[in-house]
């Protein structure tokens, strides 16, 4: 009994491995998708956290996972910039916010569909 247990349990390993990378990288890009979208009114912080991750997911389960993955990496980096300029304002009033790479561009537009369904879902209108 405790070898077929161990023998499911080593199969299974490389399935459970890849979900968490699945979900650790649906949360980065839900995360980071709040630097590029925001609500058109005030106070709806909580509604966009949750059309970013129902964007996130569905973009997810429609996308390759190589065109998801590169968004992904490509979406955290521009994050990480963002961050960056964020920390030195002057350097943001001189040269503005950073431009998201043509990869982030084109994601974002492949998912005005995706998005536009999660603000009818959460009752929220959104810009980006």
């Amino acid at each position: 009994m405790k070898t077929i247990t161990l023998i499911i349990i080593i199969l299974l390993s490389p399935i459970l491995k890849a979900k968490e990378v699945n979900l650790s990288e649906l949360e980065s890009v839900s995360q980071n998708l709040q630097f590029l979208i925001a609500p058109t009114s005030e106070g709806e912080f909580e509604k966009l956290e949750k059309l970013c991750r129902c964007t996130a997911k569905i973009a997810q389960e429609k996308w390759e996972p190589a065109k998801y993955s590169e968004f992904s990496n490509a979406l955290s980096e521009h994050a990480e910039l963002a961050n960056s300029v964020m920390e030195n304002m002057e350097e943001m009033l001189e040269n503005g916010p950073p431009r998201p790479s043509e990869t982030v561009i084109s994601g974002m537009q492949d998912m005005v569909e995706i998005i536009e369904s999660c603000e009818e879902r959460y009752g929220i209108r959104v810009e980006f």
